[in-house]
């Protein structure tokens, strides 16, 4: 059946609808590398803030035990 446009139009009509479509799903795209990003530097700051709390326990851990043993050795 023939179309009730001419084709120019149903290009223009097209490459529209298309450009559109396009910019969408390139918005959508950037949208997830940001949420992707994100997460990603949240999983970074939890690691590191686990690391740096770990170490600490441990360097008072050492702290705690050689007071102890020089204490117990000074008497």
């Amino acid at each position: 059946m023939a179309s009730r446009c001419s084709v120019p139009f149903c290009t223009v009509g097209y490459l529209v609808i298309s450009t559109a479509a396009a910019a969408a799903i390139a918005a959508a795209v950037l949208l997830l590398l940001l949420l992707l990003l994100v997460v990603v530097v949240v999983v970074v700051v939890v690691v590191v803030v686990v690391v740096v709390v770990v170490v600490a326990v441990v360097v008072v851990v050492v702290v705690v035990v050689v007071v102890v043993v020089v204490v117990v050795v000074d008497f």
